[in-house]
């Protein structure tokens, strides 16, 4: 309830949420969380996506997905915060936004793909590999972004909470679906209507990033 609350606060007050340099003690380390996802669209629509994609699979996927998203997002999380200023974490920073973007955009097929399996869902299957291995960059990304002066335990929560929330809101949307004759293909199109919030912001970044990063990887 209290993560909720404070959510719901910087959204109407994001100027104050952000001011990332007043960090200090558990409540702004919590906010500071809550707000490095909520005010990234690249994360936002991959929370959302993975709760659209466990309605879409159904049964006892609506819980399992979603908590593996966000195990693996505290371990990716925790590996961020543990590496400290290093070329290794420079590297994995510059890679997640990567396996970011492009999560968008294959959690978005997913769910456009899969047929409903009605509680068949296995973390060993293919979409299950998706999750744990997109759950761990976005928590990277998370971890190796902490603000000066955050607490590490109460940052982690705090994107912990707002992926969660999000999860939820997915799920919610998928169950809308339940409303219309054909609800796999309703889900589909409100996948794609995440994916087409987010082309520009695709665009933008894949100009931007690619030609950098193709110059890391190759040591140009």
């Amino acid at each position: 309830m209290r993560g909720l609350i404070i959510l719901m606060l910087v959204s109407f007050f994001p100027e104050t949420a952000l001011a990332a340099g007043n960090v200090d003690g558990p409540n702004d380390s919590y906010t500071a969380g809550l707000t490095h996802t909520l005010f990234g669209l690249d994360h936002l629509i991959a929370m959302i996506a993975v709760g659209l994609l466990s309605a879409q699979i159904g049964g006892r996927a609506v819980i399992q997905v979603p908590l593996i998203f966000v195990a693996s997002l505290i371990i990716g999380g925790a590996v961020g915060l543990t590496l400290g200023e290093s070329e290794t974490r420079e590297w994995l920073l510059s890679t997640s936004e990567i396996v970011i973007m492009t999560s968008d955009i294959l959690l978005v097929l997913a769910i456009i793909w899969i047929t409903p399996r009605g509680g068949n869902f296995s973390a060993l299957s293919l979409i299950g590999l998706f999750v744990i291995v997109f759950g761990l960059f976005h928590g990277f990304a998370h971890g190796g972004e902490i603000p000066t002066g955050a607490i590490a335990l109460w940052y982690v929560a705090g994107f912990a909470t707002t992926s969660a929330v999000m999860h939820i809101l997915g799920v919610a949307i998928g169950e809308i679906g339940r409303v219309f004759p054909q609800p796999r293909v309703a889900r589909g199109i409100f996948a794609s209507i995440l994916l087409g919030i987010s082309i520009p912001y695709q665009v933008d970044f894949w100009n931007s990033a690619m030609p950098v990063f193709m110059l890391e990887i190759f040591g140009l």
